[in-house]
């Protein structure tokens, strides 16, 4: 706080739908309220807009030499994709 300033520090929250960011929101609303921090909700985003999901999966498979057709991490696979949903840019009312 020192370095950056006391009003440039905040505790940030995420919903992807993964179950560690639901393991932790407890943790983190606990810290900020220990630490007086504000909250901000954020979106980790990867493309613009939701429709374009399953090409950014297709652009993760090409870069990393996997096809769709190939399982995922989470499905016991070797491909990579991203755990969850919604890395698009979200409307102020999405959230919410």
């Amino acid at each position: 706080r020192d370095i950056f300033g006391a009003e440039n520090y905040f505790c940030e929250l995420m919903d992807h739908g993964l179950d560690i960011e639901r393991r932790v929101t407890g943790d983190l609303l606990r810290l900020a309220k220990d630490l007086n921090l504000p909250l901000v909700a954020t979106n980790d985003l990867h493309y613009t807009h939701e429709h374009d999901a399953k090409a950014h999966e297709a652009l993760l498979a090409i870069q990393s030499g996997s096809t769709l057709l190939e399982p995922t991490y989470d499905n016991g696979g070797s491909r990579f994709a991203f755990s969850g949903s919604g890395y698009y840019l979200k409307s102020p009312q999405e959230m919410r």
